[in-house]
């Protein structure tokens, strides 16, 4: 879930028996969180609801301001700055890394080594899904990071075949060089190699007609 109380927007994950709530929760819904906890995720700071977190929807005697919703904004990438919520259309021109699929926590979602996770101990990992490419729209190059959902709907295999199958998804990696695509995702700075990157959410196929109404402004 995206939340928003008029001063930022940020993901709300919901956790075991939490997750009953999503067929409840209504867009536009105000939601009183107790005991939730705050941690960085994939994609920036988000809120995180366990089995110990209480969630009231629509508590009464409370409102919020009118919220805008946030949504991305099409540019190319030599205007990209950090923090932007921003729609790209590039072409991929290379691909990072030989391992792509990663052991899991199915608790917080993070990366676990040989069966443990640093947090929440012994676990049955989940398989984790990651590429790095280099997309290009002419303006500019840009590195970007899909995780998860995206990754896979971007190689069309899941995490799980993905790691049964190395030389398959280095065939597809290697089949989508040149292709172009719209990348939909959150500008962040790499501090560390100095440079700006792309966490992807979403990512779709280059549609003439939807690409024609944004030439003319539509």
């Amino acid at each position: 879930l995206i939340v928003n109380d008029g001063t930022g927007s940020t993901r709300l994950v919901l956790w075991n028996e939490k997750t009953d709530l999503l067929s409840k929760i209504k867009e536009g819904d105000i939601l009183k969180i107790e005991n939730g906890y705050t941690k960085e995720g994939l994609k920036g700071i988000e809120i995180t609801v366990n089995d110990r977190a209480k969630i009231t929807i629509n508590p009464a005697g409370i409102t919020l301001p009118e919220i805008k919703k946030e949504s991305a904004k099409r540019v190319p990438i030599s205007a990209v700055k950090a923090d932007d919520l921003v729609e790209l259309k590039a072409a991929v021109v290379s691909t990072f890394g030989e391992n792509f699929v990663y052991d899991m926590c199915p608790n917080c979602k993070k990366k676990a080594d040989a069966g443990i996770c640093g947090k929440c101990g012994k676990i049955n990992p989940d398989k984790l899904l990651i590429l790095n490419l280099a997309i290009d729209d002419g303006s500019g190059t840009l590195r970007v990071a899909l995780f998860r959902d995206t990754a896979e709907k971007l190689l069309g295999m899941s995490a799980k075949d993905a790691a049964a199958d190395k030389d398959k998804v280095k065939q597809k990696l290697n089949s989508l060089v040149g292709e172009e695509k719209v990348f939909e995702g959150r500008i962040k700075d790499n501090t560390q190699f100095g440079r700006l990157e792309m966490n992807v959410y979403n990512i779709k196929d280059v549609n003439a007609s939807e690409e024609a109404k944004i030439l003319v402004g539509g």
